[in-house]
């Protein structure tokens, strides 16, 4: 199992750190060397601390502050070390550490336990380890922070959920600037973390999550990482929006068997592979993205026993890519609409022919090209060669006048019109999806459709992502406590209990409405249909949405194209598919997961 040794070293760790129970005092006092901080209150270090002794600093106690005013805390590389460890009984709460220098530990600084913490100012160098660490740790804080030249610059990890790690620097660090992983590969018990505005350079990779669903990274900037930017593997209802990506040795964002991911309004430009390579993962959105001068724009890919499919790609600009603009090999039943495209070659099919839906029936809109049609893709070259530069609009609606069939079945029946401006660019569409698995539809093109076909020949060989390699184990020590005895502060005891806040569980209660009869009060067409939608099976959802008399593939994509026009509180309740009193994009996996 790739990165194994982090759960192996953590898991010792974990077991021989001896616990002592935390106190409920309050103090201020200067620190002058080695301490163990057992009662609460404000301490301020007042000079730099050197030797190896492991933990310098540790905290056990709730409702401490720890001030490095600016100090070095140095170790000399010892395997299993903390600079500072903040580890108590039975957890802790509102412990903050500050401008402290720590380095050449096996951990810089370590939460194990510690809820509504925070973490500022803390410069974290040359650790073996990870120079930030969080373990059992859940809605902290690290902000302004900077992890540079250890193995992870920033480690969340071990059920560590709903913290923010924002406006930090995490730069060549051996792995990743930025680790998030659950507690085992059966265990998906980190999440809801938000990784934002961090600058993560220069790493191997810049963000690394696996085994953890539901994380969100956002306006992050990562460049020249030597492999990856965002690897997310198994790593499903991952969230990566806005982030800048240039100069990977490998693709900008990588997915690997995860489902319902978020991918939008990002910017990859100039790396090696490709902006986005999808890998065996299906039921995810690309939408609003820029992605230029890489090997490839996007690349949806699958084999022998798991494929990409039902991947929606929208609104995005994918231009002078070297190899393809769209790589698609066993992969199929995606919606690929409203992108603009303009690369030597626009599109490979590898692998079987099978056919995605590359357009919609045409509409009023604002299309990626500036136009006011929605359709199908700008298809272009830096030439000036492509279908959509070279092919007629007679009417001016918008759409070339010819449909363009470019390998078997994949047909775009309604290409947009090559325009002198591309619009204002990209428009992110940003739904919040849950993880679901995702049914498998074959979606088949009109037959009757005739067009001149382009062949592509001497496609390249599919070489998925590989494995990040692993560093070798290291053997954790059990922490020593410092013999320097605790500083004694007496105060009163406060009264009261103080209370950790816990996450609210309890379900949100589906609303209960009733739908008169659909034969004596039809549902109104959406969009610019004029078919009413049908209950077919009578539970008062109306899964026909384009009103075919069927329940197919074609109403999942009506519905994603038409969901902004359902405004009517009739159409609300009739197709809220997820029942949460609301039309999003949860309606649409779920109507997908009904087929």
């Amino acid at each position: 199992m790739k990165h194994s040794h982090f759960f192996k070293a953590l898991l010792i760790m974990l077991v021989l750190v001896t616990l002592v129970p935390s106190a409920l005092a309050a103090g201020s006092i200067s620190v002058n060397g080695p301490t163990v901080i057992s009662s609460p209150g404000t301490y301020v270090l007042t000079k730099d601390i050197s030797g190896g002794g492991s933990p310098a600093i540790w905290i056990q106690s709730s409702d401490v502050i720890f001030d490095g005013n600016g100090h070095t805390i140095d170790g000399t590389g010892t395997s299993g070390s903390f600079g500072i460890l903040v580890n108590g009984g039975s957890g802790l709460s509102r412990v903050t550490v500050k401008n402290v220098k720590l380095t050449n530990w096996h951990y810089g600084l370590y939460f194990k336990g510690v809820s509504n913490g925070q973490i500022s100012g803390v410069t974290a160098s040359n650790n073996n380890n990870a120079g930030i660490c969080l373990a059992y740790s859940s809605n902290n804080q690290v902000t302004g922070c900077t992890s540079t030249g250890n193995e992870q610059g920033i480690l969340i990890s071990f059920a560590s959920s709903y913290n923010t790690v924002s406006g930090n620097t995490a730069s060549n660090n051996s792995d990743s600037g930025v680790y998030v992983a659950s507690t085992s590969s059966t265990v998906y018990d980190t999440t809801g973390n938000q990784i934002n505005g961090n600058t993560l350079n220069g790493n191997y990779q810049g963000v690394y999550v696996v085994f953890s669903n539901g994380n969100t990274f956002t306006d992050n900037s990562m460049s020249d990482n030597s492999d990856y930017g965002i690897f997310a593997d198994y790593a499903s209802g991952t969230s990566m929006i806005r982030n800048s990506i240039s100069g990977c040795g490998q693709s900008g964002v990588v997915l690997y068997d995860a489902r319902g991911c978020i991918i939008s309004g990002n910017t990859a430009t100039g790396n090696t592979d490709y902006g986005i390579w999808l890998s065996c993962s299906s039921g995810n959105t690309m939408s609003g993205n820029t992605l230029v001068n890489n090997k490839g724009g996007i690349a949806l890919l699958g084999d022998d026993t798991l494929t990409s499919d039902q991947n929606i790609v929208n609104g995005n600009k994918i231009t002078d890519n070297s190899e393809s603009g769209l790589f698609l090999c066993r992969s199929s039943g995606n919606t690929i609409t409203n992108n603009y495209l303009s690369n030597t070659r626009d599109v490979m099919i590898g692998g079987t022919d099978l056919a995605s839906v590359w357009s919609v029936q045409t509409k009023a809109g604002s299309s990626i090209t500036g136009g006011s049609t929605l359709g199908g893709n700008f298809w272009g070259t830096p030439s000036g060669t492509g279908f959509s530069q070279t092919h007629a609009d007679a009417n001016n609606d918008g759409i070339c006048d010819q449909s363009y069939q470019f390998s078997g079945a994949n047909v775009d029946k309604y290409p947009l019109v090559a325009s002198t401006s591309t619009g204002s660019g990209p428009t992110p569409t940003i739904p919040l999806p849950n993880a679901t698995t995702v049914p498998v539809t074959t979606v088949t093109p009109d037959p009757q459709v005739t067009v001149p076909v382009v062949v592509v020949t001497s496609l390249p060989v599919v070489v998925m992502p590989p494995e990040p390699t692993p560093n070798t184990s290291t053997t954790v020590q059990t922490p020593v406590a410092n013999t320097t005895p605790s500083i004694p502060v007496t105060i009163p005891v406060p009264t009261g209990t103080i209370v950790t806040p816990v996450t609210n569980t309890t379900p949100i209660a589906t609303p209960t409405v009733t739908i008169t009869d659909k034969q004596s009060d039809p549902i109104k067409p959406i969009g610019t249909l004029t078919t009413p939608p049908r209950d077919l099976d009578g539970d008062h959802r109306y899964e026909d949405v384009n009103g075919d008399g069927k329940f197919n593939f074609d109403d999942v994509v009506t519905l994603y194209n038409d969901l902004d026009s359902i405004t009517d509180p009739a159409q609300i309740i009739a197709f809220d598919f997820n029942a949460n009193a609301r039309i999003d994009f949860g309606d649409v996996v779920k109507l997908n997961s009904m087929l």
